[in-house]
């Protein structure tokens, strides 16, 4: 898919290559930093990261570019972290092994995913209300207008809807005031 950018003069193509892996290297440059890192910092990062791929001019295969962008996309953070902010790697295994760290992040994706499962299961207009709502952010006039109903409507609705919400996730163990 991707060959080699340099022997075949392929900027264009190099630009689509960054343009399609630039939210997957962020993400693990966010990742690995913790918060270490400002925005710019990681905007450099990712930079970086792209510029040793077009110098190490090596020929991508689909199968394998993933695993080889986190490998470069791992040590360029690290090397970064460690050069501009005096971070050393035994800061970065101990945030990686923290137990707790691990566990909250492990609890949040199952919460969220049954919590998505959930929101899958209403039956409408409930569910557009509650995505329009907390997902894309619109006031309750705006969702009234777009569906056709009264405010007040799209307000005991999310209150339904959120009830209802509740009810299920403490039927699965889940305590609501800490969701």
């Amino acid at each position: 898919m991707f060959k080699s950018f340099i022997i075949h003069n392929k900027e264009k193509e190099f630009s689509k290559f960054i343009d399609k892996y630039t939210p997957y290297v962020s993400t693990i440059v966010y990742n690995i930093s913790r918060g270490n890192l400002t925005h710019e910092d990681i905007e450099e990062v990712v930079a970086n990261v792209f510029i040793a791929v077009w110098q190490q001019n090596v020929n991508l295969k689909k199968d394998n570019i993933k695993s080889y962008l986190a490998g470069i996309t791992r040590n360029t953070t690290l090397n970064y972290l460690r050069k501009v902010k005096n971070f050393s790697p035994l800061d970065y295994n101990e945030r990686i092994i923290s137990s707790s760290d691990i566990v909250e992040d492990i609890e949040k994706k199952e919460l969220s995913k049954l919590i998505s499962q959930l929101v899958k299961e209403l039956p409408e207009p409930d569910k557009s209300i509650f995505l329009k709502y907390y997902w894309f952010c619109l006031d309750t006039k705006k969702i009234a207008e777009d569906l056709n109903l009264n405010r007040s409507t799209v307000m005991s609705k999310l209150s339904r809807t959120r009830e209802k919400l509740k009810k299920k996730l403490m039927e699965r163990g889940y305590d609501y005031e800490k969701v």
